[in-house]
């Protein structure tokens, strides 16, 4: 590719950029929103605590842009006129419009990456107007629809959270350029990491980007596959997916069935148990069956995809379950080892127990006799989403200062742990849970789901994207 190109491309990806980023600008909330908007606003500022699970980094980013040397709005401006409180809200705005403005760059890039992946290398304009210009389209398409330019005119969390998504996939569309340079392809795990790890520090989004980030991989080192292969492949994540789904409704069965409300603690949780490691052995029964299918070469291609298909819900469970539903159990035990009840000294050494772990692992794995890089390169990377998490301690070290909001004072042990597990929201059902609706308009949930939940808000919310 020559130079002007690039510049073409180059160019295009600023006036997306640019043109977004005005837009959002000029129609920004000039004060506080409705919702939670006034919450972030003033916690940010004042680096309070705010509702469960507190966005820690978004409130840094907050109060970084409230000490701004700027306002809007000209000199006869009423909302400025009105005092200071008008301009600290304007500048914690601000942050949303340039996040939202670099998603679409972000997005851009990525739909240039993809064009290029389908369609071969650029070799003359044609090549080069299709692939920019849908760029072009497609990220302006996604910049003003409704609920993105909303997010976008806002102090809320949800503009922060895309940005890390959409830099989350271009980094690993950029790894599948660069793989095959050694350690450089390497470093976009690891940065990939440490993004997750502060995006889960503003909103938990971030995480569906993982099952993305397994197939990208899987696909570009296993490249060779015929129609049989996908197929079955595709029904192997399809069967994961039902063997999950299962273990999940018999996990809420308790909370609705009258069978179940009939039983023991002992008697529900031995029944529950049983009935998991049933669906779990169909599960691992039907993969054998589907690898059947194959031989040799394509035999070893179907394990390796669903290597990645099980590495990737490992990768989402390790993260979910082992930092951040970790840390706060963690914390707990040595609240209770160290005789504190400070949550600060046992949210950091319970950080630091992780990270100590985590660094101990990869270390020992250079005496592993294979995939010693492999595994010293995932333990790496879970380090870094930890280092990214420990943003969190800025609540609790805050929050023992008292801080002029200070939601649920998590700055005991006990009141760190119900924050981080967000125990105020409560916990209900998957399936088969209560509504206000009457269910006799509806005859069966699958009937309630799709009449209601997908043609009727679904479709109208997708319309007032596009539709206007």
């Amino acid at each position: 590719m020559t130079k002007s190109r690039d510049s073409v491309k180059i160019l295009l990806g600023l006036f997306v950029f640019l043109f977004s980023f005005f837009i959002y600008v000029d129609t920004l909330a000039p004060s506080v929103s409705f919702w939670d908007c006034g919450e972030f606003i003033a916690t940010s500022y004042t680096l309070g605590v705010p509702h469960p699970p507190g966005s820690p980094f978004f409130l840094l980013l907050g109060r970084f842009f409230s000490m701004l040397p700027f306002h809007g709005g000209g000199a006869n401006d009423p909302a400025m006129m009105e005092g200071t409180f008008h301009q600290i809200a304007y500048r914690v705005n601000m942050l949303s419009p340039l996040a939202t403005a670099f998603a679409n760059l972000f997005l851009y890039l990525i739909i240039v990456r993809l064009v290029v992946e389908y369609r071969g290398k650029i070799k003359d304009g044609t090549d080069r107007w299709i692939a920019y210009g849908g760029g072009v389209i497609g990220s302006l398409a996604l910049a003003f629809s409704d609920s993105h330019w909303f997010n976008a005119v806002e102090a809320e969390v949800y503009a922060m959270s895309i940005f890390f998504t959409a830099i989350v996939v271009w980094l690993i569309l950029k790894w599948s350029e660069k793989v095959d340079e050694g350690h450089v392809g390497a470093r976009y795990i690891l940065i990939i990491s440490y993004m997750m790890g502060l995006a889960i520090s503003v909103h938990m989004l971030n995480l569906l980007a993982i099952p993305f980030v397994g197939l990208i991989m899987y696909y570009k080192l296993y490249p060779k596959q015929d129609g049989t292969e996908f197929m079955v492949h595709v029904l192997s994540m399809l069967a994961v997916l039902l063997v999950v789904t299962l273990i999940a409704v018999n996990m809420i069965m308790p909370a609705t069935s009258t069978e179940y409300l009939r039983l023991t603690d002992t008697q529900l949780q031995s029944k529950m148990i049983s009935l998991a490691v049933l669906w779990l052995v169909l599960g691992v029964g039907g993969m054998f069956g589907l690898a059947q299918i194959f031989k040799g070469d394509r035999r070893k291609r179907f394990w390796q995809h669903l290597f990645v298909v099980i590495g990737s819900a490992g990768a989402f469970i390790i993260i979910f379950a082992g930092i951040i539903k970790g840390v706060p159990k963690i914390a707990e035990i040595v609240a209770v080892a160290l005789n504190t009840d400070r949550a600060v000294k046992a949210v950091s050494v319970a950080l630091v127990l992780m990270g100590g772990i985590l660094a101990g692992l990869a270390y020992l794995a250079k005496l592993l006799p294979r995939y010693r890089n492999e595994v010293r390169l995932g333990l790496i990377a879970l380090f870094l989403v930890l280092i990214g998490y420990t943003s969190y301690e800025t609540i609790f070290i805050r929050s023992s200062q008292n801080p002029i909001i200070d939601e649920n004072d998590p700055e005991t042990t006990r009141q760190a742990v119900a924050y981080l597990e967000r125990e105020q929201y409560g916990s209900y059902p998957m399936f088969y849970r209560d509504r206000w609706s009457q269910e006799g308009q509806y005859t069966s949930e699958s009937d309630f789901f799709w009449r209601y939940q997908v043609n009727h808000m679904y479709i109208r919310y997708f319309k007032w994207q596009f539709w206007g």
